[in-house]
């Protein structure tokens, strides 16, 4: 057991990223842990989030717009 227990949904990405990073998988089912993956995130299917602007500037931003921004770019990074 580990000494921090991964929830639930952090389980099934680690999951999914494993299956995708597998070498020996099929291809299809590395899609679909890709497309379930991104279905997840809403990056993709019909919970899809509004594609962001991101070349607004940073001072004509509301907060609610910022902290949008930095949840995408945190989603990014961590391959959400």
């Amino acid at each position: 057991m580990q000494d921090v227990e991964l929830s639930d949904s952090e389980l099934v990405r680690k999951t999914l990223r494993a299956i995708m990073q597998d070498g020996d998988a099929p291809a299809a089912a590395k899609a679909q842990a890709a497309r379930t993956l991104a279905e997840m995130t809403q990056m993709l299917g019909r919970n899809q989030r509004e594609p962001q602007d991101l070349t607004t500037p940073v001072k004509e931003m509301s907060r609610s717009q910022m902290e949008d921004a930095l949840a995408a770019i945190v989603a990014a990074r961590s391959g959400a």
